[in-house]
């Protein structure tokens, strides 16, 4: 039988952390925020743009590269603990996945032609637009290294 002032989010927090401790201690996540992680990802709160926004600059000259500066929100009072931010993304895949993907998880193909600027109106997948995609989206991936293998996202 559960302690008193035991409940189900303390168990559901317990288990979190009984599954995900390596990740996080792997990560660096100090355990001060996984209470808070535990609660935004259970919760699918994504709340980071209400603390800091995130933009990137272009530079001007052609030599140098593009920056990407973070704004804060100096209204907002730090709150230890909880100052972690879940931040979503569009698409993971691998590129000999990219085409097919496009051609069949329902919903895709139309947000990243839209997330790129390009019209594309209807339901059915478009050959010529799945192309487009596939040509234009490397101006806009970003990699991180998987434990086996690359994976891009959006």
């Amino acid at each position: 039988m559960a302690e008193p002032g035991y409940d189900q989010q303390d168990e559901g927090y317990s288990q979190f952390v009984v599954l995900h401790q390596a990740a996080l201690n792997s990560s660096g996540v100090p355990p001060v925020y996984w209470k808070s992680l535990h609660r935004k990802l259970e919760g699918e709160i994504f709340d980071a743009g209400e603390w800091f926004g995130i933009m990137q600059v272009e530079e001007m000259e052609e030599e140098d590269e593009d920056t990407i500066e973070i704004e804060r929100e100096q209204k907002k009072k730090a709150n230890p603990g909880n100052d972690i931010f879940l931040i979503d993304h569009a698409w993971t895949y691998r590129v000999e996945h990219a085409r097919r993907q496009l051609m069949e998880v329902p919903g895709l193909l139309h947000r990243m032609a839209n997330l790129m600027g390009m019209e594309f109106h209807g339901e059915v997948p478009d050959e010529g637009v799945v192309e487009d995609v596939l040509t234009e989206m490397w101006k806009y991936n970003q990699t991180y290294q998987l434990s086996q293998g690359v994976a891009y996202h959006v």
